[in-house]
C-alpha cells in the first residue's frame, strides 16, 4: 500500500513559502542600510578596481536572491499541488462519497523582489588636502590621488553583510534540509523527486549566506587597508615632515580623507625642497600600498555559486502540475526532444500533463464568436498559469469592437521585455526551446495572408519545454495545439 501523507505535502509547501518570506524580510532590512553606503570605494584607482569588484558581486548576489525567493514559491506551489493531486486521485478511487473534495490550500500571490545596493563608486576625490591654516601646500606635491575611501561607510556594509551571514541564519539555515527529511517519508516518485529539489535549493541558501559572509569580509578588509595608510604609513610620514621642519602639525583624520598642514615655522628655499621630497615619498608609499593590495586581492578565491544558480532557475522554471502521479509516468516514457500536438496526442493525455490549464476558456464550447477569436487573451492566461496565477481569458466582444491591441496587449502581459521574431517553422521553434531547456516556454504567432501577400488572419498558442519535451498547447481550446501550415511564423520567447 502506498503511504501518502497530504498534509505533510501542505506543510513542506508552507515551509518554502516562510522561508521565502524570511529571505525577503531580511534582504530587504539590509540593503535598505546599503543604500546609504554609495560612493564608500574612492575615485583613486585602488578604490575604482575595488569598487568594481564589489558591485559585480553584490549584483550578482542579490540577482540570485530575487531567483531563490521565486524558485521558493514555485516549488511550494508545486508540491502543495502534488499533494492536492494526490488527494484528488484518492478522493476519486472511493466508490461512495460522503461529501465534495475540500478545496487546494492556498498558495501566495507572486510577489515583487527587486534588491538594490548603490554603485560603491565615488568619493570625495582627494584623500589628502591641505589645512587652511597650513604654510605649505603638500598636497599638490604628491603628483596623484591619495585613496579616499569611506572607512565609515565600508564598516556599515561589512555589519550589514554580516547580519545576513550570521544573525538572520537562524531564519534561513536547515529550512529546507529538515522539509526534505519530512517529505521523503511519503511513498511517491514525486516525493523523492522534490525532495531532492528542495536539498539542492537549501545548498543554494547556504551558498547565499556564505556569499554575504565574503563581502562582509570584503568590505572590513577594504577599511583595514585604508586604516593601515592613513593611521600608520602616511601618519608616520608626516610626523616626520614636520619634524623635518621644526614645525607643528596641524592633522585631521575624517572617515575618506586626511587634512594636514603645518605651521608655526620659518620658510625658506630649503623648506620647499623638504616638502617636495616627502611629497615624493608620499607617493611611493601610496603606491606601494596599492601593489600589495592589488596582490592580496588577486589571491582571493570567489565563491562559486554557479551550481547553485543552475539549481535556483531549475526550481524557479517548475510549475503546478508539472508532477501530476496520473501523468508522470507517460511523461518519462516520451523519448527526449519530442513534439506533442494535436497530431499526435488526445485531450487525455492533455489533461494529465497539464491539469494547471484546465478551463482558461471555458466558454468556447458554446460555440459563442467572442470565445473562439480571443486566442490573444487565451495564450496570455496560460503564461499566468504556468506561474500559478487562477485566471480565465477574457470574451472579445465583437469584430467591430476589438478588445485586443496586437502584439503589444500580449508583450506587454508576457513579453518580459522580448518582442515577436519571424522564425521558418515549428523545427526552428522547437530547437530554440530545446537549446534553452526544460522550463523554456514561449508563444507561436501563425499568419495567413491573401492573395496579394497582405496578412489576413492569423492565431496565437503557447509551446513549452517540460523535461526536454515539447509542448504545443491551445488554451482557447483546452487541448494541444493544431499545427498548421501557416503561410509564415512569429516567435516570442516568455522567460
Amino acid at each position: 500500500m502506498v503511504n501518502i501523507d497530504f498534509g505533510s505535502y501542505y506543510a513542506v509547501g508552507r515551509a518554502c513559502f516562510g522561508l521565502e518570506d524570511a529571505l525577503q524580510t531580511a534582504f530587504l532590512t539590509e540593503t535598505r542600510t546599503l543604500a546609504d553606503c554609495s560612493g564608500m570605494a574612492g575615485v583613486d584607482e585602488a578604490g575604482v578596481a575595488w569598487g568594481k569588484a564589489y558591485d559585480q558581486r553584490v549584483t550578482e548576489l542579490l540577482g540570485m536572491v530575487s531567483n531563490l525567493g521565486e524558485a521558493l514559491e514555485q516549488l511550494g506551489g508545486v508540491i502543495v499541488q502534488a499533494g492536492y493531486n494526490h488527494y484528488l486521485a484518492e478522493y476519486s478511487s472511493i466508490v461512495d462519497h460522503a461529501g465534495a473534495p475540500t478545496a487546494m490550500p492556498p498558495v501566495p500571490t507572486p510577489s515583487c523582489r527587486i534588491y538594490g545596493s548603490p554603485p560603491s563608486a565615488g568619493g570625495p576625490s582627494d584623500g589628502l588636502r591641505d589645512d587652511a591654516k597650513s604654510l605649505i601646500r603638500l598636497a599638490d606635491k604628491v603628483g596623484l590621488p591619495v585613496p579616499d575611501g569611506d572607512t565609515g561607510k565600508l564598516q556599515t556594509s561589512a555589519d550589514a553583510w554580516n547580519r545576513l551571514h550570521t544573525a538572520h541564519s537562524a531564519n534561513l539555515s536547515s529550512v529546507l534540509k529538515n522539509a526534505a527529511g519530512v517529505h521523503q517519508r511519503n511513498d511517491s516518485e514525486d516525493a523523492q523527486r522534490l525532495s531532492q529539489k528542495l536539498l539542492d535549493l537549501q545548498v543554494a541558501v547556504d551558498d547565499v549566506l556564505g556569499a554575504c559572509g565574503d563581502l562582509s569580509t570584503f568590505c572590513a578588509n577594504q577599511k583595514s587597508a585604508l586604516d593601515d595608510l592613513r593611521h600608520k604609513i602616511l601618519t608616520d610620514i608626516l610626523k616626520e615632515l614636520v619634524l623635518a621642519l621644526g614645525a607643528d602639525m596641524l592633522l585631521t583624520v575624517a572617515t575618506s580623507f586626511l587634512t594636514f598642514g603645518a605651521s608655526a615655522f620659518v620658510g625658506t628655499v630649503a623648506t620647499e625642497g623638504i616638502v617636495a621630497t616627502f611629497g615624493v615619498r608620499v607617493a611611493e608609499a601610496v603606491k606601494t600600498w596599492s601593489a600589495a593590495k592589488r596582490l592580496r586581492e588577486s589571491q582571493v578565491v570567489v565563491r562559486d555559486l554557479s551550481k547553485s544558480r543552475a539549481a535556483v532557475l531549475e526550481a524557479k522554471s517548475l510549475r503546478r502540475g508539472a508532477f501530476s502521479p496520473a501523468g508522470q509516468a507517460e511523461l518519462a516514457k516520451l523519448p527526449e526532444g519530442v513534439a506533442i500536438s494535436s497530431a499526435n496526442a488526445d485531450k487525455a493525455l492533455f489533461d494529465k500533463f497539464f491539469p494547471e490549464l484546465a478551463n482558461i476558456n471555458p466558454m468556447y464550447k458554446t460555440g459563442e464568436w467572442g470565445f473562439r477569436n480571443n486566442c490573444q487573451s487565451c495564450v496570455v492566461s496560460v503564461e499566468e498559469r504556468l506561474a500559478g496565477n487562477e485566471v480565465t481569458a477574457v470574451r472579445r466582444s465583437d469584430q467591430s469592437a476589438y478588445d485586443f491591441t496586437w502584439p503589444d496587449d500580449v508583450l506587454n502581459s508576457v513579453g518580459n521585455g522580448n518582442s515577436f521574431h519571424q522564425v521558418s517553422g515549428y523545427k526552428e521553434i522547437e530547437q530554440q526551446l530545446l537549446d534553452a531547456g526544460p522550463g523554456s516556454r514561449g508563444i507561436v504567432h501563425g499568419a495567413w495572408l491573401d492573395e496579394n501577400g497582405l496578412y489576413d488572419s492569423g492565431h496565437v498558442f503557447d509551446v513549452i519545454n517540460r523535461d526536454g519535451k515539447i509542448f504545443y498547447v491551445d488554451g482557447q481550446t483546452g487541448t494541444w495545439a493544431n499545427l498548421q501550415d501557416y503561410s509564415g511564423f512569429e516567435f516570442l520567447r516568455t522567460n
